[in-house]
């Protein structure tokens, strides 16, 4: 466009016309000012060049830094959800001030109005791992069941988040126990957020749920081996792999006469009665080494001398990462 309005102005400046011509001015002194006019009309022209560059830059950037953002959240290796309550928040606007009570009294008086605002809850997005924990083929399958889902428990949990986000809270941490579609029990820690920027519509609600199952499924093996532990009448020790004792139960202080203080941080020596040699305490230690177990008749020695008979089982316990301990 420059190229083509440098010929004109040139032509109208000569003809007497133009912003350059002055019939006071001598022609070098027009054909000097057109020459400074194109010149800025370049440079201006140059820098919208390059605005428009460093916008088309910045928009290709911003997409870029989107679909990261976007593959993070398809991708998380956590339940992540998008939702929408600015319906729930205008409903508890309306039956708020119609009823002019507090929230908390109100879920009270009306424990139904919960039910009612779940199902305003709307739910954006959710991820590929929630799906997956909850046993959805696809976000509508996921959606379709949410009254499967979510257990009265659910409901309970629920209407706390609302009580706290409506008093000002912009965050809500829950534990509770959820349902997969196939009917599984699922134990979750629920976090939810309001997003910055959407405090007083609720317009977009961030989640993300952790499936706890298997730590809780652990939680009450280890409560139960602990009752059994406590509970049965045979004795048992715990020892680290120099033989100092770690815990015992109450049957261990009935047989030995040793109690708990006595014992923890000691070496299980004090049990040994004399009447066995090296060599039987060696095979002893080979087959623990070899097999992890030795069972077999041993004499030990109570606390207060005398010498007992008892079938004892040891056992090698590893951790975790299959070390010994």
């Amino acid at each position: 466009s420059i190229i083509l309005l440098v010929p004109l102005l040139i032509a109208l400046s000569f003809a007497g016309y133009g912003p350059f011509f002055d019939e006071k001015l001598s022609i070098l002194e027009s054909t000097l000012r057109l020459q400074i006019y194109l010149a800025a009309l370049i440079i201006t022209n140059m820098f919208i060049a390059i605005s428009i560059e460093s916008l088309l830059i910045s928009n290709e950037r911003l997409e870029k830094i989107s679909n990261r953002f976007q593959t993070i959240f398809t991708k998380s290796p956590v339940s992540l959800w998008e939702e929408d309550f600015s319906a729930i928040k205008t409903y508890l606007t309306n039956q708020l001030n119609r009823a002019n009570m507090n929230i908390t009294d109100w879920f009270e008086a009306y424990p139904e109005e919960v039910t009612k605002c779940a199902s305003l809850a709307k739910i954006i997005r959710v991820n590929d791992h929630t799906l997956k924990v909850f046993g959805a083929d696809s976000t509508s399958h996921f959606i379709a069941n949410l009254p499967i889902i979510f257990t009265p428990e659910s409901l309970k949990i629920f209407k706390k988040e609302l009580i706290q986000l409506w008093n000002g809270a912009t965050t809500f941490k829950s534990e509770a126990e959820q349902m997969r579609i196939d009917g599984k029990p699922l134990f979750t820690i629920t976090s939810v957020s309001i997003a910055t920027g959407y405090q007083n519509s609720w317009e977009r609600i961030l989640v993300s749920v952790e499936d706890i199952t298997a730590r809780r499924e652990n939680e009450l093996k280890l409560n139960q081996a602990a009752a059994v532990y406590a509970s049965t009448g045979e004795g048992i020790v715990v020892t680290d792999l120099n033989g100092e004792a770690l815990s015992i139960n109450a049957a261990f202080s009935k047989i030995t006469g040793y109690q708990e203080e006595e014992v923890i941080g000691k070496n299980l020596r004090i049990l040994k009665s004399d009447n066995h040699n090296q060599q039987f305490y060696k095979q002893m230690w080979l087959s623990l080494n070899e097999k992890d177990f030795w069972r077999g008749e041993i004499s030990n020695r109570r606390k207060d001398g005398r010498v007992f008979p008892e079938l004892l089982t040891i056992n090698s316990i590893y951790d975790e990462m299959k070390v010994k301990t």
